[in-house]
């Protein structure tokens, strides 16, 4: 097959444009970085050039992969692209459902309404699906993953927790009381679902989540793998919102913990992702390579996301005293 990633330098595209050589795959990544995997051709594009500037990247397409948030770039991509691709897998996010509160919803779920705005997350990536659907109807694959995960991963959201973990050894470990439901999609799993189902022409919508389980079960199998034996100190959202610790993401957050009402999130059906033979690995293997993932880059490096441990020993003393 001749590949096009649009993309194919940073985290996720790198890992589609590998995943796809590894596949035996022609692959073409179209980017603004020059860290593309060996083996694959760069051409470099900046997309805000708009259709133009993608002048450079000619010839036939057997599939295309587009992760853009962007929908100026999808739309530029729509004009020089869309009718010499035989098949395009659009990659877009559950963020772009409008109810958050719903667990077990699945694709034919009401959407958020569209905005071309790159910064209003969820209804950008609705924009960019439908001018993407306008330009390649039965052609189009769009993929939702949730949180993406694994080994490399920039957002440090899972990660964070490996890294506490294992810095942990046999001392507390700060988690949310309140359980919430959870769901995560190995990066590498993401990336050879969408070389198989390009490869075999699969279309229409699939929510890209994996199976559906517990923050305090992704916790615990995070710790078994960092080697952690200290006690876990349970927090209420009142404790953790009073010592300005964050849900989700962004520095002092305790990733995997939804805000209350945002069960949805984590809670999406993967029926039909399943149903098209796409495998997906256990989340305790997750773990294990992210925890020596996190010992290689280093426990105490400066992160997007998560709680440093200084910081959350200081939450624990401020537990202890209350």
């Amino acid at each position: 097959m001749r590949v096009l990633v649009l993309g194919g330098t940073a985290w996720l595209g790198h890992a589609i444009a590998a995943s796809h050589l590894a596949a035996g795959h022609d692959v073409t990544c179209a980017a603004r970085g020059t860290r593309v995997p060996d083996g694959a051709t760069l051409v470099q594009v900046d997309r805000d050039g708009g259709a133009d500037a993608l002048a450079a990247v000619s010839g036939e397409w057997d599939a295309v992969v587009d992760v853009t948030r962007i929908p100026a770039h999808a739309a530029a991509a729509a004009q020089a692209l869309a009718d010499r691709a035989r098949h395009w897998t659009l990659v877009s996010t559950v963020s772009v459902y409008r109810d958050v509160d719903r667990p077990g919803d699945d694709e034919s779920a009401p959407l958020l309404e569209p905005a071309f705005d790159p910064d209003d997350y969820g209804r950008a990536k609705v924009h960019v699906e439908q001018t993407m659907r306008t330009a390649l109807g039965d052609r189009l694959l769009v993929l939702r993953p949730g949180l993406i995960v694994g080994p490399g991963d920039p957002s440090d959201r899972y990660g964070s927790w490996a890294a506490r973990a294992a810095l942990a050894g046999d001392g507390p470990v700060l988690v949310p009381e309140r359980d919430v439901a959870a769901q995560v999609v190995d990066v590498r799993d993401l990336a050879a679902a969408i070389v198989d189902l390009g490869a075999r022409g699969v279309v229409g919508v699939r929510d890209a989540v994996g199976d559906v389980t517990t923050m305090h079960a992704l916790v615990d199998e995070i710790r078994r793998a960092a080697g952690h034996t200290g006690p876990v100190v349970l927090a209420s959202d009142a404790d953790l919102e009073r010592l300005d610790v964050q849900p989700w993401g962004g520095p002092r957050s305790l990733a995997l913990w939804l805000p209350v009402g945002h069960d949805g999130l984590g809670a999406r059906a993967n029926a039909a992702l399943l149903s098209d033979g796409v495998q997906l690995r256990p989340s305790a293997e997750t773990a294990r390579d992210v925890v020596a993932d996190e010992r290689a880059r280093g426990l105490e490096r400066p992160r997007a996301s998560g709680i440093s441990r200084a910081d959350e020993l200081a939450v624990l003393a401020a537990l202890a005293d209350d």
